[in-house]
Parts: structure tokens; C-alpha cells; sequence
């Protein structure tokens, strides 16, 4: 099992939190939010999805003391350079210049694009 932490929850991060509930090969074991209202909650109930047991947090440093297996950078700007660090397997949605992708992989992709984030190649 690949362990994967979200990185913001805006449109693309969302369906990625709601895509990792139940996946066969990635669990979601931390997520980082941008402001305080979306902070301390269960991650699925934040984006309408079932309880899913990840509380979400402000707090950068939590999800690196996490040590996932693979960061999904779903933000615009921000602390991507820092879960870079933490982790040598992170994932970029952001368009751009500074966009990133490197993977832990899978053993097959899904249509999840949360599984096919996992299957990129550098």
C-alpha cells in the first residue's frame, strides 16, 4: 500500500480525496488545507464524501512527520518545496513553470486520477 498525502482541496483535490477512498493500492493518510475553516475536519466529510478518518491540518510539518510514500500538490502556490523534501515521490497539478511529477508507482493504473498521478513518469 502506498500511503499518499493531499496537498489543498480546492476542485482537483477533492475529487483526488474522494478517489483515494477505497483504493486497492494508495490510502490517504494526511491532508493540508489553506484556511482555518477547512482545518481540524474529517477529510471526506470536508469534500461531501463519507467519514474517512484524515483529519485535515494547516500545519505543513504534520504531513511531513507523516513520511507518506507520495505528496498530491493540488494548490496554486505555496509549500510544494517543502513536501518536495520530505518526500522524493510528489505529484503536481499546478500548471505552472515550477510543476513537478515524480511517483512511487503502481502495479496498474485506474481511471482514479489519483492512481494515474501515482503511475506518471519524471
Amino acid at each position: 500500500m502506498i500511503t499518499v498525502a493531499q496537498l489543498y482541496t480546492g476542485g482537483v483535490g477533492s475529487e483526488i480525496v474522494r478517489r483515494l477512498a477505497g483504493h486497492p493500492q494508495l490510502e490517504l493518510v494526511g491532508v493540508l488545507v489553506h484556511s482555518p475553516d477547512k482545518a481540524g475536519v474529517d477529510s471526506g466529510e470536508l469534500v461531501g464524501a463519507p467519514h474517512n478518518g484524515v483529519t485535515t491540518t494547516l500545519d505543513v510539518y504534520e504531513i511531513i512527520t507523516l513520511r507518506p510514500d507520495a505528496a498530491i500538490y493540488s494548490g496554486m502556490l505555496g509549500d510544494h518545496e517543502l513536501i518536495r523534501a520530505a518526500t522524493a515521490n510528489h505529484c503536481s497539478a499546478a500548471t505552472w513553470p515550477s510543476a513537478m511529477c515524480r511517483t512511487a508507482g503502481c502495479s496498474s493504473p485506474t481511471s482514479s486520477p489519483a492512481s494515474a498521478s501515482a503511475n506518471a513518469s519524471n
